[in-house]
């Protein structure tokens, strides 16, 4: 029997291996800890695929794009800055 889990490590808490517990009772395991591919996980799933490469269709062809005007992201960032010097200060 083989089971696979793709989590990130900060995930990786009691319930997993309880998880792993219950379906190996009683048994010898050997677990092996890979690095994930992040590119190569979203593009496993037919459904993720799809919509990446729908969305990058889209980019290149300029479709569904959203516009930003970077004058307004200035104005955000200054913003939330001063919000957070300001929650520091009390």
């Amino acid at each position: 029997m083989i089971s696979t889990y793709i989590l990130p490590a900060s995930k990786l808490d009691n319930r997993v291996i309880k998880d792993i517990h219950g379906q190996f009772n009683g048994k010898i395991i050997k677990i092996t800890v890979t690095e994930c591919d992040e590119t190569e996980y979203l593009l496993s799933n037919k459904a993720n695929r799809k919509r990446l490469q729908q969305s990058l269709d889209d980019a290149n062809n300029r479709r569904n794009l959203i516009e930003v005007d970077l004058n307004d992201l200035e104005d955000i960032a200054v913003l939330k800055s001063k919000q957070a010097n300001s929650s520091l200060n009390k």
